[in-house]
């Protein structure tokens, strides 16, 4: 966890608890450092396993509650992937690229240098590029070769069955 990135979210927090007269609750500290603590992003069961590793109880409406504030605090980012929800920490963060395999869900990090360079030369009108998130979908080498696998297999049983 970048403590920065955490302590300038939990400030961020405080501020808007404090100001709007809202409870500070053990739960909304807890799942904030907890999503920051994720090298990547999280889901909601990640989420869940943590909290069970940790025996910190927080009820499902507080945690989608919780999430949906620290969305709109900025504080967290929300990606629709593929068939699930990812979160991930808003502040602090980098630039990045992933590849979002539709088969198995597996992501992996992509490091591409030129796409920083690329999109600071796009004209925007009145709008100043901070972060890029880019998502790329398809099926990954391990998903390709298993599906391959499975019709061989399944041509080696039809073959099979007509003689």
């Amino acid at each position: 966890m970048d403590k920065q990135s955490f302590k300038k979210a939990r400030e961020i927090l405080d501020s808007y608890l404090s100001t709007g007269n809202h409870r500070k609750t053990a739960e909304r500290y807890y799942l904030l450092e907890l999503i920051y603590s994720f090298s990547a992003m999280c889901s909601i069961y990640d989420i869940q396993q943590a909290l069970e590793r940790d025996r910190f109880i927080v009820s499902r409406a507080t945690l989608y509650n919780t999430l949906r504030l620290f969305i709109n605090l900025h504080l967290i980012i929300r990606h629709q992937m593929e068939g699930e929800v990812k979160y991930e920490a808003a502040i602090g963060r980098k630039n990045h690229c992933c590849q979002v395999c539709t088969s198995c869900g597996k992501i992996t990090e992509l490091h591409i240098r030129s796409i920083p360079a690329l999109l600071n030369n796009i004209p925007t009108k009145r709008f100043r590029n901070e972060t890029f998130s880019i998502t790329v979908y398809g099926i990954c080498s391990s998903c390709i070769a298993k599906s391959t696998r499975q019709k061989k297999e399944q041509e080696k049983k039809l073959k099979n069955k007509v003689k």
